[in-house]
């Protein structure tokens, strides 16, 4: 084969290909047929009870860290040198997302334009199992996703506070604007937007958000809850620069807090 060099020892032929490029052209190729007949493979992956993914250990190894040893490792009683890996439970309504990042990690390749739904099982699958590529690319996808509409921007923005994703919740704040204000309060269903957010909005020094509009996304968050959110609105309030808001605006704060 041109792509293969013959080098030859005082006892010995040794083969080695003339290009890294055509190596990994070999390599992923050989590894793409593992992904699809893992049927002598070491390991079998438990998604529940009744979905078993065959793998090898060494392919997981490289990957993730699912074979470390846990009390989700543990040998297979039936079968001498297999191991089970039982998967967290929640991944147990998202069969195929699982199979889709197991086969993923023969390939290294992965369909990563999906609805959020489906991006934030993928992102919690790699954060929880150590998959650093994965890691890397779902993250710069949700980053992504924090330009659409407000409805998203509001989950994104839930999601990485649940992950305590410091910089995914950095990138949602940035891209809050008065029209994303306006959506908030218009068109959003106020009960869902956490209490962090509306504190973090109505702190924010970002010049394109009106103190204004800030005031106005606490007032419509307390109306929601008059009593359970009253306490936390108090602290909210004094966050607004009511030094920058026009008379009339701030007649109109004045006759909401003495109504």
């Amino acid at each position: 084969s041109s792509g293969i060099n013959a080098e030859y020892g005082q006892s010995n032929l040794r083969f080695t290909m003339s290009s890294k490029d055509v190596w990994s052209v070999h390599l992923l190729k050989k590894l793409a047929e593992l992904s699809t007949d893992s049927t002598n493979g070491d390991v079998i992956v438990k998604v529940g009870e009744d979905v078993d993914i065959p793998a090898y250990s060494w392919i997981l190894k490289i990957n993730s860290n699912l074979m470390n040893p846990s009390e989700t490792v543990v040998t297979h009683p039936d079968i001498p040198n297999q191991t089970l890996v039982y998967l967290d439970t929640e991944f147990e309504e998202s069969i195929e997302i699982v199979r889709q990042v197991i086969s993923s990690f023969y390939t290294g390749e992965i369909d990563v334009e999906r609805d959020l739904s489906e991006l934030k099982i993928l992102h919690k699958f790699a954060l929880m199992y150590h998959v650093e590529w994965l890691l890397e690319v779902t993250l710069k996808k949700l980053s992504d996703l924090a330009e659409a509409d407000s409805h998203t921007l509001i989950e994104l923005y839930r999601f990485a506070s649940s992950i305590f994703c410091e910089s995914l919740k950095k990138r949602c704040l940035d891209k809050i604007d008065t029209t994303m204000i306006d959506e908030m309060t218009n068109n959003y269903d106020i009960s869902l937007v956490d209490y962090d957010l509306v504190r973090e909005i109505s702190l924010s020094k970002n010049s394109a958000l009106l103190e204004c509009k800030k005031f106005e996304l606490v007032r419509k968050w307390q109306e929601y809850d008059t009593e359970g959110r009253k306490g936390p609105t108090s602290q909210l309030i004094k966050n607004i620069n009511f030094n920058s808001m026009s008379h009339a605006d701030c007649r109109g704060v004045a006759d909401w807090i003495f109504e």
